[in-house]
C-alpha cells in the first residue's frame, strides 16, 4: 500500500505518515543485528516504480525478518549483502539454504 493510500485510510496527511515511516526505518536500522546463527535466506527483487527501478530484499527464511535491502538486482547486490553479514556477525559460508529465482545476475552472485 502506498504512503498516500495509508494516509487517506487513517485520515492523515502524507507528511505525517512519511515521518512515522522514516522513524520506524531508522529505529530498525539502528537495532543491533546478530546474524551469527543465520543459516537460511530468501532473496527477491521488486520494482520500486514504473520504469523498472529495482530493490533486492534478503530475508531470514526461518523468521521472515528482513536482513538487508539494497538498490538494484545485479550480481553486486550479493557483495553488498556479504559486507552486511560480516558487519553483523554473520558469514555467507554458514548459509545452508538460499532461496532465489534463477536470474543470471542472481546465479552469478
Amino acid at each position: 500500500m502506498s504512503i498516500s493510500a495509508i494516509a487517506k485510510h487513517f485520515g492523515e496527511i502524507d507528511t505525517t505518515m512519511w515521518s512515522i515511516f522514516n522513524h520506524q526505518i531508522e529505529k530498525a536500522m539502528n537495532k543491533q543485528f546478530d546474524l551469527s546463527k543465520l543459516i537460511k535466506m530468501n532473496v527477491d527483487e521488486t520494482a520500486i516504480k514504473r520504469g523498472y527501478n529495482y530493490v533486492t530484499k534478503f530475508t531470514d527464511a526461518d523468521t521472515g525478518d528482513v536482513i538487508f535491502v539494497t538498490e538494484g538486482r545485479k550480481q553486486e547486490t550479493f557483495g553488498k549483502l556479504y559486507e552486511w553479514l560480516f558487519e553483523h556477525m554473520g558469514d555467507p559460508n554458514y548459509i545452508k539454504q538460499f532461496v532465489m529465482d534463477m536470474s543470471k545476475s542472481y546465479k552469478a552472485g
